[in-house]
């Protein structure tokens, strides 16, 4: 994944990816957020002395990554950097730091920045952190210098949080203190690692804060094995080669001087940072290296359920609305996508008109948006998605079988020229969904599409982006109703189609249909089984949940299908969202999945469509009350008379919390605009109501 597929994530999750000087802000409902949840294997953590001192003393009476008790945070909150920009050629950094940080966010103390230039190591800046993820190798370039190690040391000396993850081992190779400072380094003379592949991950020590509660796991990555150093460390995690048959060092903690050091070879790939454990224990290593418990709930919640749920936080919901538009031209918009498109860490705004232009709004401040063009026509229906096409690090947008290069800063992107438009499939047309994920596992990004208009199928982008895409066949479709994410926890992308879901049975070559529900959904003759989906582990039990919305009817519903131990098998269970008044529901034309009160679970949010549904229209949210999906709480975010269509969330100003922009198909001429076509933004201001 580029800087631009993650670019709207600055929110979890997302989702959680992102150019990555901004923290990231996607909202990833079918990819990265699906996968970075924690393992419902993983109990919660204590808050005793054991957690404040790193784990029960050793030898001697001292642990090495026993420290100081943990010094006080500004509101139980921790300021994390993300040091990236450089790596192995083999290394995607563009791809890889959005996801890292995505799985930062899903810890609500954690304010993770990224940044893509490792000098800032060597700036005064650096001392504003609380916690430094190293991210980067510099293979090729010289390390940042002298005031950039000193500075590194210093910083971790005094107390401060050390994370480094990967091929990050591998840095300052000409400063021989950085072996010391990293518990162990690469040694360029020994074996690299194995064959990349899956292997098991096996905890050895579980009585730490880091690995308190975790289970043994599989992830398909590199198998470091150059990993060379003798200073003590605390051994957490290891993993058997299968080339020697020896055991080699996969996660470690030690203290260096006042402060704390989490080191894991992990981490090669978007793939290998989207195993849900790999997610997990780096988010648990940054809080511990900067001094708070390891985990969210040791530290807010002490007080668990029956059952093990944790209690709902008591947070109420807070937006404030305003208009992006208030003439959006005619009718028929959609083609929607949050993203960084000029680079200036905030997220813009990207509609369509169905086979008519694409034009993107630019955020200049949440009652000033610039309006901008991208082409005046385009070949997609309702679908579209922005990402990073031809990797120059500036976020392109897909739309039916097109795609349209976002030129960046210096090629005029905020002038009138339209973008350049290049096909990769000139027979499709009238695509409602476009999503995007790795479906071959390859790395890199692959699009998968859908309408009744064309079958499902997936589109593996070429080398050279702007030359035709190779097409496969997945099955059927329907008008909508398209998630991907992990499935059956093999690793791979499966597809979400309604009520039906596809196993990709090896590298999305092959698929076998899969029943998700009987129910009835969406029983509309013109358009059967319509709906927003998407894929996440709503529940925490390790495997991903289907959130599903009725989205072209009245009466509509919307569900989430709890994942069975065999989701090949089924039953997926069918748990209906409740409503907090009588009045009948408009189509659920809109879904995302986020962490809307930052309370550090999933809650889910819809809006009512005007042109097809009854007054009110309305926006809603529904939090996660007892965070483990067993008790969902309505809220209405907005009731005044605006419906909305194909929104879209993420932390669109910036401020950590999670946005939302939406537009209508088709306006209601009784709506509150005056009967006109609107793009609204719903600015989260939860924690500024005094909510946080």
């Amino acid at each position: 994944m580029s800087p631009s597929d993650h670019a709207t994530a600055r929110a979890s999750l997302v989702p959680a990816r992102v150019p990555l000087n901004p923290p990231l802000r996607i909202v990833l409902l079918g990819l990265a957020q699906c996968f970075l949840l924690s393992l419902g294997s993983v109990r919660a953590a204590g808050a005793g002395e054991a957690e404040a001192a790193g784990g029960p003393s050793r030898e001697q009476g001292s642990s090495p990554s026993a420290a100081p008790a943990p010094r006080a945070a500004p509101e139980g909150r921790l300021r994390v950097i993300v040091v990236t920009g450089r790596d192995y050629p083999g290394h995607l950094w563009r791809e890889t730091a959005p996801v890292l940080a995505d799985a930062l966010k899903r810890d609500p103390r954690l304010e993770v920045h990224v940044s893509e230039d490792p000098n800032i190591l060597a700036s005064d800046e650096i001392h504003g952190h609380d916690v430094i993820v190293l991210h980067f190798m510099n293979w090729e370039t010289p390390d940042p210098g002298p005031k950039a190690r000193a500075n590194l040391q210093g910083f971790v000396e005094g107390g401060k949080g050390l994370v480094i993850v990967h091929f990050a081992c591998g840095a300052f190779q000409d400063w021989p203190e950085f072996r010391n400072l990293a518990g162990r380094s690469y040694d360029p003379k020994v074996r690299g690692h194995d064959p990349h592949g899956k292997f098991l991950v096996e905890i050895t020590r579980k009585d730490h804060p880091i690995t308190r509660g975790l289970e043994p796991f599989e992830t398909v990555d590199e198998l470091y094995t150059c990993l060379a150093g003798d200073r003590p460390i605390d051994l957490l995690a290891t993993a058997r080669s299968k080339i020697d048959g020896k055991d080699y060092p996969m996660a470690f903690a030690f203290t260096y001087g006042k402060g704390r050091v989490f080191h894991s070879p992990l981490g090669h790939d978007v793939r290998a940072f989207q195993t849900p454990a790999v997610g997990e224990l780096l988010r648990r290593a940054c809080a511990w290296a900067g001094g708070l418990p390891a985990t969210p709930a040791a530290a807010d919640e002490p007080q668990a359920m029956a059952g093990g749920a944790r209690q709902s936080a008591d947070r109420k919901l807070s937006f404030r609305h305003h208009f992006v538009d208030r003439d959006l031209p005619g009718d028929s918009w959609g083609q929607t996508a949050l993203a960084d498109l000029d680079g200036d860490k905030d997220l813009d705004f990207v509609t369509g008109k169905s086979r008519g232009p694409i034009r993107w709004y630019e955020y200049r401040g949440p009652d000033s948006w610039a309006v901008h063009p991208v082409t005046d026509r385009s070949p997609s229906d309702v679908g579209a998605v922005a990402i990073d096409v031809d990797r120059d690090g500036n976020v392109d947008i897909v739309a039916g079988g097109e795609w349209y290069r976002n030129p960046g800063r210096a090629g005029g992107l905020a002038s009138a020229e339209r973008w350049q438009a290049h096909v990769f499939d000139r027979d499709l047309s009238g695509v409602h969904d476009v999503a995007a994920a790795d479906i071959d596992g390859d790395g890199r990004l692959d699009i998968a599409t859908q309408s009744d208009r064309n079958d499902l199928r997936w589109y593996r982008i070429a080398a050279d982006p702007a030359s035709p895409w190779t097409k496969v066949r997945i099955g059927p479709s329907v008008h909508a109703g398209l998630a991907l994410g992990d499935l059956d926890g093999d690793g791979d992308i499966d597809v979400v189609r309604s009520q039906k879901w596809y196993e990709n049975l090896g590298k999305g070559e092959r698929w076998a249909e899969r029943v998700l529900t009987d129910i009835p959904w969406s029983p509309k003759e013109s358009f059967p089984e319509c709906s927003k989906a998407a894929v996440v582990d709503l529940n925490r039990d390790g495997r991903n949940d289907v959130v599903l919305t009725e989205a072209e009817i009245n009466g509509a519903r919307i569900a989430w299908f709890e994942a069975p131990a065999d989701p090949r098998a089924g039953p997926w269970k069918a748990r209906f969202l409740p409503c907090s008044d009588p009045a009948p529901r408009g189509p659920y034309h809109s879904l995302a999945v986020a962490d809307f009160d930052r309370d550090g679970d999933l809650d889910i949010f819809s809006g009512e469509m005007e042109h097809l549904g009854e007054r009110p229209h309305r926006w809603f949210i529904w939090t996660n009350a007892a965070g483990d999906g067993s008790r969902f709480e309505e809220t209405v975010i907005l009731d005044a008379g605006l419906g909305t269509h194909e929104a879209v969330a993420g932390d669109v100003d910036g401020d950590g919390d999670v946005d939302i922009v939406g537009k209508l198909w088709r306006p209601d001429p009784g709506n509150s605009n005056g009967g006109k076509n609107h793009v609204d933004f719903l600015e989260n201001v939860t924690a500024a109501a005094g909510n946080k």
